[in-house]
């Protein structure tokens, strides 16, 4: 959850604000998604084949389950943003 930062702020066209959320790490979709476990056959000599062109670069062997990461992070987010919330309709409350 370290990796998920937060991005700029919108305003959608009913007047309610969004936030872009995002990973920096070049492989947060395969961790979020799930992603194909493949072998790669090898390179160079002793090492199998290589690469066979047009053949793809590996065998797929098993497929690794997305975690969910931001979805679990929205999740565990929720009671202190209506936390917060609820704090700022208070002040607001105590000013008038």
């Amino acid at each position: 959850m370290k990796g998920i930062k937060r991005g700029k702020v919108w305003r959608m066209p009913d007047g309610t604000q969004a936030v872009r959320a995002y990973a920096n790490t070049p492989h947060a979709h395969l961790i979020e998604d799930g992603h194909d476990q493949v072998v790669n056959p090898g390179k160079g000599k002793g090492n199998g084949r290589g690469v066979r062109p047009g053949r793809g670069i590996g065998r797929k062997v098993g497929h690794v389950n997305g975690r969910a990461v931001f979805a679990k992070a929205g999740e565990a987010f929720a009671s202190a943003y209506v936390r917060a919330c609820e704090e700022v309709i208070d002040e607001m409350i105590g000013k008038i």
